[in-house]
């Protein structure tokens, strides 16, 4: 969570830039009085994911003394503009946060009432606290690993593989109806798989037939399903039957390094 106002006004300023361009509005920023840190002692700020809760922490000096199974006192405590739907629970005694029913959307700036005076002792003027937050806007990026052979023995069958990362979380049902491929015109089908790191997936474009003439396999991907601007694509050339050739080079940068070699047809062993 962050809490310093002056570096969520200049992380956000330039989300507040794109949503002006793209028709929008210009959302109006405002500082925090320092005067609430009395009250508060933490708050949601900055570029948020849209998988995140938006939060409150209360100061202990002039907290109310409130049962924290009195949830009925947080009905309604958090006021959005514009509008989220969930509900607000304690986290502990100090700490109050509100859990939206589903995913915010990206791109998304908020502005938040938080009615204070239900669990504070504040001073006049200080009865509703108000702050900014912004979902982070998606983007996607996508990098080939090259073209492999299913095995050693059937090299007439290939597959595409490669990563396709997101700046923030996205479901991989809507993710993978972003991505297209072709080989030669015809479509193919793409896997999609989680991998290990956070916001990071797996592409497989399956069954690319090699034949013998040269072909060339396609890869498309558009963000509008993900609410993205991203668009792009890339090709990989499909070596044709015969054609012994070096298709790929990686090099594998670990304790000892290595280079990978990969070819169009089998290498006969000694």
């Amino acid at each position: 969570m962050k809490t310093t106002t002056f570096k969520f006004l200049a992380g956000i300023s330039l989300l507040v830039t794109i949503l002006y361009a793209c028709g929008n509005g210009k959302p109006e920023l405002f500082r925090v009085d320092p005067a609430y840190g009395k009250y508060v002692s933490g708050y949601t700020s900055g570029m948020v994911s849209r998988t995140s809760g938006i939060r409150v922490d209360l100061g202990d000096s002039t907290l109310k003394n409130i049962d924290p199974k009195n949830t009925e006192i947080l009905n309604d405590i958090f006021q959005f503009e514009p509008e989220i739907k969930g509900k607000a629970v304690w986290i502990g005694k100090h700490a109050i946060e509100f859990i939206p029913d589903e995913n915010l959307p990206v791109g998304q700036f908020y502005t938040v009432s938080f009615d204070l005076q239900r669990v504070a002792e504040v001073d006049y003027g200080h009865e509703e606290f108000k702050f900014q937050f912004a979902t982070y806007t998606q983007h996607m990026y996508v990098e080939s690993e090259g073209l492999k052979s299913y095995n050693e023995e059937d090299i007439e069958w290939q597959y595409l593989e490669g990563k396709v990362r997101t700046t923030d979380f996205e479901d991989s049902a809507t993710l993978i109806k972003t991505l297209t491929a072709n080989c030669n015109g015809k479509s193919l089908d793409i896997r999609l798989e989680e991998s290990y790191g956070e916001h990071d997936y797996r592409f497989i474009v399956d069954s690319i037939e090699r034949t013998d003439k040269p072909g060339k396999v396609q890869l498309f991907w558009d963000g509008t399903p993900i609410n993205s601007m991203s668009k792009g694509k890339l090709a990989e050339d499909v070596v044709e039957l015969g054609n012994f050739s070096l298709t790929d080079v990686t090099v594998v940068d670990h304790d000892d390094q290595s280079v990978n070699l990969i070819f169009s047809e089998p290498i006969l062993a000694d």
